[in-house]
């Protein structure tokens, strides 16, 4: 009886460890880490070369929300062509029963390819009749496609 429970109890290990890789491994982004290492310059027109005045991008899913982000000036990341530097952000998140959640900063990067937003400095973020005011926000979003 004893050589049954510990054969259970190892098997019942051993796709536990499974599970917990196959989290980390296809589901856990690790692309995050390393939006939040790139900073805005100053000086925007000696790091980057690839500049977008008043650029917009908008999201959709499939159950009816959307996903607004404008900016007064955008500039590609020469280390990730995917990631857009933003200055002047402004984003909405409108659910289908037409709430809204705005989100003002000073400076965002955007990320083209899963959507993910990381705002920084002189935030407010409003929901209804409350603000909130802070100076980092990361949004990672799933729009469902």
């Amino acid at each position: 009886m004893n050589k049954k429970i510990t054969t259970q109890l190892i098997l019942f290990f051993i796709i536990i460890f499974i599970i917990i890789l196959f989290l980390f491994k296809y589901l856990i982004k690790t692309e995050t880490s390393d939006i939040k290492k790139i900073e805005l310059s100053q000086n925007s027109s000696e790091s980057f070369s690839n500049s977008i005045q008043d650029i917009e991008y908008k999201s959709n899913d499939t159950l009816g929300n959307q996903y607004l982000i404008k900016a007064k000036y955008g500039e590609i990341l020469d280390q990730n062509k995917n990631l857009i530097a933003m200055k002047g952000v402004e984003a909405q998140i409108i659910f289908k029963n037409y709430e809204k959640i705005i989100i003002v900063a000073s400076t965002a990067i955007y990320n083209i390819t899963n959507y993910d937003t990381n705002f920084e400095d002189n935030i407010l973020i409003k929901y209804g009749e409350h603000e909130i005011i802070c100076n980092n926000v990361d949004l990672l979003l799933w729009i469902i496609k």
